[in-house]
């Protein structure tokens, strides 16, 4: 548990003792945003229980700027077990100007309303006062159990306040489902794309139309007579139980040959992988596909199982170390601006360009992506970024200036 976090754990405590059983007490830390609920008081509120994730009004909070500046938030309307309506608080706990925890008070107003509407019957009987109107809450949160509960409810929330119904969806509410999700940094959570599949799926009336209406490729543009024999003969490996040989490059570009027994394919941030069990180096490894030459199936089987389940996908590296960044891009850029940047992120200015404020990756990739849009993109921050993009772009030129970089094989 964070340590910032943690010094908050004798509060829950002390709320829990003098608010009562009515409100719910919970203590997040953001650390993993899967098992984020660390502490909580009369769960029964809103049938959650330690080890839950995040909410969708949490992720929001982590992904969205305007949160950065607000010590707290209030008089918002929390959505419980059954559709239970709360009344909801929460205190940002922050680590180097970082949210990295949340304390939250969720109210079960129920009783409450239901005698105050009671009381309203009664008064009106005397021609009493009007009755006063509530503000409208600043956010609505779901409190939910799983990530596939809050995924659920944030698609219908979505369609009804929209007014759409699963029978209506066309392609671009699909596209819009997904974008929104994303918007509020649903896939933050570990299995997030699985459960947003699942409860897409659950859409499939809408896709049951006749014709050839919708098609899905996952190849880049260009490669697909390149890359689809790859495809299929991990395929067969996979589905024959057949090991596999292939010479690999490694991020460091190393060059290897591995033969591996095949579990899956796994498709994360643009990119194929395979799941495999490496004879060479005794332990399962994730291979990136374009990286992997020559690939062919072995007379040799395996049994499926022997070593275990592969871990899950992010198991294997340290997160990256995120920069963050501000970028100005001309109006030429907008097609490629939208393709890469979240769309809460880009601020369109009045004469055509494009602000944006993200946080990336450190490293040399960020670095060639930026040099791609040419001179399309002023780095604007930090100064660490303006300097690497400044030093690989007159590392370029000097190449450039001294005749041909490189000599055609």
């Amino acid at each position: 548990m964070n340590e910032t976090v943690r010094r908050f754990l004798p509060m829950v405590d002390f709320l829990e003792q003098i608010l009562g059983k009515n409100s719910e007490i919970v203590l997040h830390d953001f650390s993993d945003p899967d098992h984020a609920i660390v502490d909580i008081r009369n769960g029964i509120v809103s049938g959650r229980k330690v080890g839950g994730p995040a909410t969708d009004l949490a992720l929001k909070i982590m992904h969205d700027a305007k949160y950065r500046d607000l010590p707290f938030i209030t008089g918002y309307e929390g959505r419980g077990a059954g559709g239970k309506t709360l009344e909801s608080a929460t205190y940002f706990i922050r680590e180097n100007d970082e949210i990295v925890g949340m304390l939250c008070v969720n109210t079960d107003l129920s009783t409450v309303r239901s005698i105050n509407a009671m009381a309203q019957q009664l008064m009106a009987c005397f021609d009493a006062a009007p009755t006063r109107t509530e503000p409208a809450p600043i956010e609505v949160e779901s409190l939910s159990e799983s990530t596939q509960e809050l995924i659920d409810r944030s698609i219908a929330e979505l369609l009804s306040a929209r007014g759409l119904d699963i029978a209506s969806l066309g392609q671009s509410d699909r596209v819009d489902v997904i974008r929104h999700l994303n918007g509020n940094g649903v896939f933050m959570l570990k299995g997030a794309v699985a459960c947003a599949a699942t409860a897409l799926g659950k859409l499939s009336g809408a896709l049951a139309h006749p014709g050839d209406w919708l098609e899905g490729d996952f190849l880049p543009w260009g490669l697909e007579a390149a890359q689809k024999p790859l495809f299929q003969t991990l395929k067969a490996a996979i589905l024959g139980r057949r090991r596999l040989a292939f010479t690999y490059f490694g991020a460091s570009g190393e060059k290897t040959q591995r033969v591996a027994e095949p579990a899956k394919l796994c498709y994360k941030s643009s990119a194929w992988y395979l799941q495999a069990f490496c004879l060479a180096r005794g332990e399962w490894r994730t291979f990136k596909l374009c990286r992997m030459l020559g690939a062919r199936m072995l007379e040799q089987g395996f049994e499926p199982g022997a070593h275990g389940a592969p871990p899950p996908l992010d198991s294997e590296e340290e997160p990256p170390c995120m920069l963050q960044m501000e970028l100005m891009f001309l109006p030429c850029a907008a097609h490629r601006v939208y393709d890469l940047f979240c769309p809460q992120d880009v601020t369109p200015l009045p004469d055509g360009r494009f602000f944006v404020s993200a946080r990336w990756p450190r490293g040399g990739f960020l670095v060639s992506m930026l040099l791609s849009f040419g001179p399309s993109v002023a780095v604007l921050g930090p100064p660490e970024l303006q300097k690497a993009v400044a030093d690989e772009a007159l590392h370029i030129l000097q190449l450039y200036r001294q005749g041909t970089p490189a000599e055609k094989p």
